[in-house]
């Protein structure tokens, strides 16, 4: 998708609109976030995003400057939030650029399309660290509105690194190359230092041979002389080959014969100019003896002997990949990496956005809700006796995705939060209908062991405490949810009240017994009522005894309430009783 700069807003505007109205119809949906949040390395070696979103990149060492503390206020009079302009504006300005508006950004020409041209002289072809990367309207890596990054790193004048806020999208941190999407050109308002331009090859100035000194003929009958040792040349190092140069004598006309040691022992094999470098010379030296032979006779002179043999580099021609679905409960393989030497042992790790997953270290990876929207690598290492160790990884699978499952009508919870009461947990319908049901009931958020049933019975043991239940649902396939319930108020204890009216004279005699779990209780207190008149007890733990007196005759509505400490309920009885004369 094209990166875009600022343009009208009006059919923005209209856009998201539309956006926010799908948004509300869609609001009672589930829905999973398939885009991967991390970063990975900025020298990562192929050109494309390297992280986005403020947090991921400054994570993974690729910050802001911090413009995600400012990005909602205008730098230069460019538009705030996330646009390419706003952020580039405040990215010279913390390099030391004023603060006022560039006089050759014109009012009415605040896009990004023509920075290029207003910035005349100051516009190139050559990237610079701390330089604005420009595109022209409608080039490849830009809309019409054009675009304006700033440069992070330069590689080379064919490979940059920018960071950038995106018209249409979050910010990040991006590798170009001419390959692709390579910008317009480079504007160089405050550099953070020189461009980087590929350095020309020199001409070699051209050396004066020497006149060679002569060599005095030796004298008639006599052996040759060295003037100079043998010397090796080569890389020492296991699947290499080294060469030998008999050095210089004192005649010509001579011929060579060669003789190699190895830590210091002749091996009557090796007799040539050249020496290959097997496993089996690892960490040991090796030096040659070379003897000159005449019609005169022969002389033999040693070499210096080498540093110890080093390990021999493996080279992968092909690095490992992943195939299979990247997809909850799915499994994925590793394929090996193809390398130019056999390897004699392997060790896998696998990786969710760049960090190692526990106990995943065979070659197949079974993916769970924990790898959802997370992208898949996998590192391969491997051993080689006398050879260094490699190192391989694949390129990132993924992100792992994992459909919801859809949710027909949701989860309830049903019962009084009241001691002996039984709370039942009924789960949302979802399809598929095939979902794994689970329930882990709560008491003050702290899972109660044992109650893992569709039902819960509360005891003494909850009052005072508040009731929750977690139903989990699952589906192979599908990412799980759950829905968290939890009852309104804590667990009381029920009072039940026991009344007895003995009516008399314009008086009436009230007997209560207060009882909760079917005992009499001691807290609290207790009010009859009839009419006007009323009376009021503490309640004790016994029977009390009320009397109201002075009462009209006839047919009265007698009330008998009870209200005690938090974790008793109030209760209330009403009756009828007849008042005499």
């Amino acid at each position: 998708m094209p990166h875009q700069s600022q343009q009208s807003r009006r059919p923005l505007r209209r856009a998201a609109k539309r956006a926010a109205f799908v948004s509300g119809l869609a609001s009672t949906a589930i829905v999973a976030t398939l885009v991967p949040t991390s970063g990975v390395p900025a020298d990562a070696a192929t050109a494309g995003v390297l992280c986005t979103k403020f947090g991921p990149c400054s994570r993974a060492g690729m910050g802001a400057d911090g413009y995600h503390a400012v990005w909602n206020k205008m730098f230069w009079g460019m538009y705030a939030g996330s646009n390419c302009t706003n952020y580039v504006a405040y990215r010279m300005i913390k390099a030391g650029v004023s603060s006022s508006r560039p006089a050759q950004l014109r009012p009415g020409r605040g896009n990004a399309s023509y920075w290029g041209g207003s910035f005349g002289s100051l516009t190139n072809k050559t990237p610079a660290v701390g330089s604005i990367a420009w595109w022209n309207a409608n080039v490849p890596g830009a809309g019409s509105g054009g675009h304006v990054a700033y440069v992070e790193k330069v590689y080379s004048a064919t490979d940059i690194v920018v960071s950038e806020s995106n018209w249409d999208g979050n910010f990040d941190w991006r590798r170009i190359t001419t390959t692709a999407n390579w910008p317009s050109g480079f504007i160089h308002l405050h550099d953070a230092g020189a461009p980087v331009t590929p350095t020309p090859t020199p001409t070699p100035k051209p050396t004066p041979t020497p006149t060679p000194t002569p060599t005095p003929p030796p004298a008639s009958g006599t052996a040759p002389v060295s003037t100079s040792p043998p010397t090796i040349s080569g890389i020492v190092a296991v699947g290499h080959t080294l060469a030998a140069t008999p050095g210089t004598w004192n005649q010509g006309g001579l011929t060579y014969s060669y003789q190699w040691y190895v830590d210091g022992v002749a091996n009557p094999n090796e007799t040539g100019s050249t020496i290959d470098l097997a496993k089996g010379r690892y960490a040991k030296t090796i030096a040659v003896r070379v003897t000159a032979t005449s019609s005169s006779g022969s002389a033999s002179r040693m070499s210096a002997t080498t540093a110890p043999v080093a390990p021999g580099t493996v080279d992968v021609t092909t690095p490992p990949r992943i195939t299979g679905t990247a997809r909850i409960n799915k499994t994925v393989a590793a394929v090996p990496p193809v390398t130019d030497k056999a390897l004699t042992s392997t060790a896998v790790q696998w990786y969710a956005d760049g960090t190692p997953i526990p106990g995943a270290t065979t070659w197949t990876l079974e993916l769970d809700a924990s790898e959802v929207a997370k992208s898949l690598t996998v590192q391969v290492r491997g051993k080689r006796e006398a050879f260094q160790d490699v190192v391989a990884d694949s390129a990132p699978a993924g992100p792992v995705q994992a459909p919801p499952l859809t949710v027909t009508s949701r989860s309830t919870l049903v019962g009084t939060a009241q001691v002996g009461a039984v709370l039942a947990a009924r789960p949302a319908m979802t399809r598929p209908a095939s979902a794994a049901v689970s329930y882990v009931w709560q008491r003050d958020g702290v899972p109660i062991a044992g109650a893992t049933a569709p039902t819960y019975r509360i005891g003494p043991e909850d009052v005072g405490h508040r009731i929750a239940v977690r139903i989990g649902e699952s589906a192979a396939g599908y990412y799980p949810r759950a829905d968290q319930l939890q009852l309104a108020t804590p667990i009381t204890i029920p009072v039940k009240l026991k009344v007895v009216a003995k009516r008399g004279h314009r008086a009436a005699t009230v007997k209560v017994r207060v009882k909760a779990l079917r005992q009499l209780i001691s807290k609290g207190k207790v009010t009859v009522k009839i009419g006007k008149h009323h009376a009021t007890a503490k309640v004790r733990g016994r029977k009390l005894v009320l009397h109201l007196s002075r009462l009209r005759p006839g047919s009265r509505k007698l009330k008998v309430m009870y209200a005690g400490p938090k974790r008793y309920q109030d209760a209330k009885v009403v009756q009828r009783v007849r008042i005499r004369r």
